[in-house]
């Protein structure tokens, strides 16, 4: 069939995913003279320079001084710095990749936290990341939030009106449904850190609620979101005869965590999907939810650092107010370029 006859056949969908294909192609072709510029993009620059903004994610400014002197005494802290700068060479166009770096900037700066104050997890070979995580988040994150107005004021943000429905969208999909390009395994994966943190009669109950012979219609999906959104805020949730009470805020921030955090990335190393921003589905709503994952990421980040300065009796040269201000910064300069009309 030529060309020609091919396109005149064609679905909507199917003509949309055909000059994706072959924008892919000529990028391809045509790198390095020239740079992947979709209109989406386009767009998001557009949009970016309507509100003034060269960059819509902002980093949080360190105490010069005092930065210098701490890290050039710490190689190992210095050298964790220096993963997380990589970030800020994809930005704007590329938060999906920036994410990837805030990711494993953050799972190193766990491991280093826990083989300096909680060496029992570092040196367990049988201690899944799961586990990990769930120690981090008791030892760090449940008691800075719960210390720190500021900064659980912006946590809530994120979870709250500020949440990211396309990330809410793909983990509901991937809690359970195997996936249009029948990822298993890291469907498994998921609904069984998922199952966990929710109880599994919680998880089921919503399971048997939306998911109808293995499927989720549109409206199942967009209900299964907002349930789950929900239960990350810490309200209380009726399914059918069953009511379940609001989850604390050490599983609230586990699930975003582990049940988010991780299965975006696991999903990113491991699965088998289209790049999220070379894909004629992505829009602007996209890109926002990989500047989320970003955003949190960088968030916890920093937060293991405080942590670990603190533990060492080494006063931060960063405090978490000015972590929750730039995080906030961040927030809105997203949503104004991204999710307001």
């Amino acid at each position: 069939m030529t060309q020609e006859k091919r396109i005149n056949v064609m679905t909507e969908a199917e003509t949309r995913e055909y000059e994706q294909t072959r924008l892919r192609v000529n990028y391809n072709n045509s790198w390095p003279s020239e740079k992947w510029i979709s209109p989406l993009q386009e767009e998001l620059l557009a949009r970016m320079d309507k509100e003034g903004l060269k960059q819509v994610f902002y980093p949080m400014a360190l105490d010069e001084s005092r930065a210098v002197d701490i890290l050039f005494e710490d190689a190992e802290l210095n050298r964790l710095l220096s993963t997380l700068l990589d970030l800020y060479d994809e930005l704007p166009l590329r938060p999906d990749a920036a994410f990837d770096v805030a990711w494993r900037a953050l799972e190193i700066a766990i491991m280093f936290y826990f083989k300096n104050y909680d060496k029992q997890v570092y040196y367990d070979k049988k201690a899944s990341t799961e586990e990990k995580i769930k120690r981090i988040c008791n030892a760090v994150f449940e008691s800075q939030l719960t210390a720190n107005e500021k900064l659980m004021d912006v946590f809530n943000r994120l979870i709250g009106d500020n949440v990211s429905w396309s990330v809410l969208h793909y983990i509901v999909a991937r809690m359970f449904l195997p996936g249009e390009l029948q990822v298993k395994t890291q469907h498994d994966y998921v609904s069984t850190r998922c199952r966990e943190i929710l109880g599994v009669d919680m998880y089921d109950d919503i399971k048997t609620k939306y998911v109808v012979d293995e499927n989720l219609t549109a409206d199942n999906h967009r209900k299964a979101e907002r349930l789950l959104w929900l239960i990350i805020k810490g309200m209380p949730v009726k399914l059918d005869e069953h009511s379940y009470k609001a989850l604390c805020l050490q599983e609230r921030v586990t699930y975003v965590l582990s049940g988010i955090l991780y299965s975006s990335r696991c999903e990113r190393f491991h699965g088998d999907f289209f790049s999220p921003l070379k894909s004629d589905r992505s829009t602007l709503q996209t890109y926002y939810g990989q500047y989320w994952l970003l955003t949190v990421s960088y968030m916890f980040f920093w937060m293991v650092v405080q942590k670990y300065l603190e533990k060492k009796g080494v006063e931060p040269f960063f405090t978490l107010d000015d972590l929750a201000e730039c995080v906030n910064k961040t927030i809105d300069a997203s949503t104004a370029v991204m999710i307001k009309r």
